[in-house]
């Protein structure tokens, strides 16, 4: 939903990936810390990402996102500058995962 904020994903090519790897013991820090993490990523290495998959092991995450650098046929929405402790909600109901936080724009 992040990224779908700054681009159109259905028109992201999964042509580049990265790779994330991080500690965190806490659900919700480590929803902040992967959201924070995709968002260095893709301005360091000027992508937009519209893939993501993400695994976790006694505390350690590994994750991949899938994009392509820039350019004109995506039209850029709304830049995200960072995901914040506000309202963060990382759970599982019914056995389907649902995570919130607000993140700055």
């Amino acid at each position: 939903a992040m990224f779908a904020i700054m681009a159109d994903l259905p028109k992201i090519r999964g042509e580049s990936s990265v790779a994330i790897a991080f500690e965190e013991s806490d659900v919700e820090f480590a929803l902040v810390a992967w959201l924070n993490r995709l968002l260095s990523e893709a301005r360091g290495e000027g992508l937009i990402f519209g893939r993501f998959e993400l695994t976790r092991r006694d505390g350690h995450w590994q994750g991949t996102a899938w994009g392509e650098p820039w350019r004109d046929a995506l039209e850029r929405g709304v830049e995200v500058k960072g995901a914040t402790l506000t309202m963060l909600s990382v759970r599982q109901a019914d056995g389907v995962w649902e995570a919130r936080c607000v993140v700055d724009v």
